[in-house]
């Protein structure tokens, strides 16, 4: 039996042939021939689907295969201490028969736990995993003012209509859970576990990546908005920011000894929330970025009211990147080398932002903006390092997970309020003198409360424990061959 039947005259396809019918000697149809051509029976839907997909099937498991190959290889079994790039080393221990290893002492098969965070090893990896997101990022989210001149002639809006694009931004990067936040806040968290006496430093050189993508985006941007108008620049931006996949591939997950003692994260929450160092630490946070993101939204519109050309406006702000960049290092290396707690340079460096935010609408001269946007670049840059580097100091790492993600979120709301509050003044005043002064009284209202933090006064310099491995079942310290991957 055939499935299916096609008619006189067309091809298998449904398509009249072109081929004459059997005739006999008479002109008429030969008898005994079928007046149908059969067509052979169609797979049912199902199995072409299984005939098309088994290609890309067999593809996605060859590169599972290999990568879940790759990942078991490289699993640390335990950590020793080094001299892997100026910190400890990574030291790869294979389990021998029996469930020793290679140093020859039996252990459980719990994940042994390091005293302190190793301060380097892999940890140098999360740091260019931060560096290529935090530019992948903050790159673009600082360079939002270029976007926000076009879209505001382009939907013929208010300032401060406009101006909730970029908080609206802002706060699903800090408070949402897609997206950037997914991206920023793990990052950070993981870094801070990996680093303890250069915390400052490693961060540091983490966010350098945000100035230098915020020195090339404000000008590549304006090319990309002339050549290809405000949606094709997005669309572009867009692939951009897809790269982010790759850096989270980077991030592997690290075990501490006071992991076990901080519970888990429902008792975190709970002991944070009556943690009145921490809430304090929250509140000031949430005023400086307030006023923190507003010269990345309105300092190009408000060069344009100077009557600046749109590219020098945005060359200008590739010049604060330039100097942030500079600023982060600079504020790296001071948070590990000064004595004290790192909240004290939080303190020093958020009042001068505020200062030289209040300051923008008294320049008028080309020269003196210039002055101030590389002060306010410098300042702003070295503010970042030492305010992820405080949080660790306040919680301890083991809490940081849980920590970081509830400063992100309630400091949200100021990045979500302070661009449209900017624009509404803009627009009741007629220009952006109003909105750089509040920025300003923002920022120094938060370096105002970052004095009430625990030993703030403090001028003695931190100690640091020798770093040991310890089991989290037996309390004893593994012992490490004397010779491995690795030695020197």
């Amino acid at each position: 039996m055939f499935a299916r039947l096609a008619r006189p005259g067309l091809s298998t396809r449904g398509q009249r042939s072109h081929a004459p019918p059997a005739l006999n000697a008479g002109g008429q149809c030969r008898p005994g021939l079928p007046t149908y051509i059969a067509r052979p029976p169609s797979p049912p839907p199902g199995e072409r689907r299984r005939r098309l997909t088994q290609p890309l099937c067999s593809f996605q498991a060859l590169i599972g295969t290999f990568l879940s190959t790759i990942l078991s290889s490289a699993r640390p079994r335990a950590v020793r201490l080094g001299g892997w790039m100026g910190g400890p080393r990574w030291n790869i221990l294979s389990p021998a028969p029996g469930g020793a290893l290679s140093g020859g002492s039996p252990v459980t098969s719990q994940m042994a736990h390091r005293a302190e965070p190793p301060d380097g090893g892999w940890g140098w990896m999360v740091v260019l995993s931060a560096f290529f997101q935090s530019a992948l990022v903050f790159g673009v989210l600082r360079s939002f003012g270029v976007f926000f001149v076009e879209f505001v002639a382009a939907f013929e809006e208010q300032a401060a209509r406009v101006s909730w694009i970029a908080s609206i931004g802002i706060a699903v990067q800090q408070f949402g859970r897609s997206g950037w936040a997914l991206t920023f806040t793990p990052t950070l968290a993981c870094l801070s576990r990996y680093f303890s006496r250069r915390r400052s430093l490693a961060t540091g050189l983490a966010l350098t990546g945000v100035g230098l993508s915020s020195f090339a985006f404000a000008p590549l941007f304006q090319w990309l908005l002339s050549h290809y108008a405000w949606r094709g620049a997005l669309l572009l931006v867009s692939a951009l920011s897809l790269h982010l996949v790759a850096c989270g591939a980077l991030l592997r997950p690290l075990s501490l000894a006071e992991d076990p003692a901080v519970g888990g994260p429902g008792t975190q929450l709970t002991s944070l929330l009556h943690h009145g160092p921490f809430l304090r630490y929250t509140v000031a946070l949430t005023l400086i970025n307030t006023g923190y993101f507003i010269p990345y939204v309105h300092l190009v519109a408000h060069l344009q009211d100077l009557d600046w050309d749109p590219l020098p406006a945005a060359f200008l702000l590739s010049v604060v990147a330039i100097s942030d960049l500079v600023g982060r290092v600079a504020s790296g290396w001071l948070g590990d080398a000064v004595p004290g707690p790192v909240a004290r340079l939080l303190m020093l460096w958020t009042t001068l932002t505020g200062v030289i935010l209040a300051l923008f609408p008294v320049a008028l001269a080309p020269t003196a903006l210039v002055a101030l946007a590389v002060a306010y670049g410098f300042t702003s840059g070295a503010l970042t390092p030492v305010a992820f580097s405080v949080l660790p100091e306040l919680v301890g790492t083991g809490k940081i997970y849980c920590g970081l993600g509830l400063v992100q979120m309630v400091e949200s709301i100021g990045g979500l309020l302070g661009a449209p509050l900017s624009g509404y003044l803009r627009d009741v005043t007629g220009n952006y003198t109003a909105s750089f002064v509040v920025a300003g009284a923002f920022l120094l209202a938060g370096s105002g409360v970052l004095i009430t933090l625990p030993h703030f006064f403090c001028f003695s310099a931190p100690t640091s424990k020798p770093q040991d491995l310890v089991t989290e079942t037996l309390g004893t310290k593994v012992p490490l061959p004397s010779e491995g991957l690795g030695e020197e």
